[in-house]
């Protein structure tokens, strides 16, 4: 559980979620204070670092946490800095997983690389019936994609 400062916070932060919370009655306008615990020490860090110094800091093994945090708390310019870096390091082994990340959190560019790397590396992901089955049902849309004929 993480307290901030209401004003420091709120004067350096321009995000659309925090000025909700506070144009708004809500608690955390009337304690001064926002309380995040949905979120890691390390990854309240680098958002903390981003949004004060306009920098992200060795990100790669937490830009998937902090893509979510990003999403989350309305935070575009980050989610798209992390879009980035996810994009740049996907691979056979993890292209399913960033393709729920991408589809869960509106990374429509991650997204499509997803689906590029799935499709042409389709029997390294689906390999057998088992797992086809599995596939189609939990993501029906991507197994469409994968396997249509362009």
């Amino acid at each position: 559980m993480w307290n901030i400062p209401f004003i420091n916070f709120y004067l350096q932060v321009k995000a659309q979620f925090f000025k909700k919370m506070f144009h708004h009655e809500m608690k955390e306008a009337k304690e001064g204070r926002i309380v995040i615990e949905d979120i890691t020490p390390q990854i309240l860090k680098e958002m903390l670092r981003f949004l004060y110094c306009g920098r992200l800091s060795n990100i790669k093994d937490i830009c998937d946490e902090l893509f979510i945090a990003a999403d989350k708390y309305d935070l575009e310019v980050l989610k798209d800095q992390c879009e980035l870096v996810l994009l740049k390091n996907i691979t056979p082994d993890n292209a399913l997983d960033m393709y729920v990340l991408a589809d869960t959190y509106n990374g429509a560019a991650l997204k499509e690389e997803a689906v590029r790397v799935l499709r042409s590396h389709k029997t390294k992901v689906v390999r057998d019936a088992e797992t086809f089955q599995e596939f189609s049902h939990r993501y029906p849309e991507l197994m469409f994609e994968l396997y249509k004929t362009n």
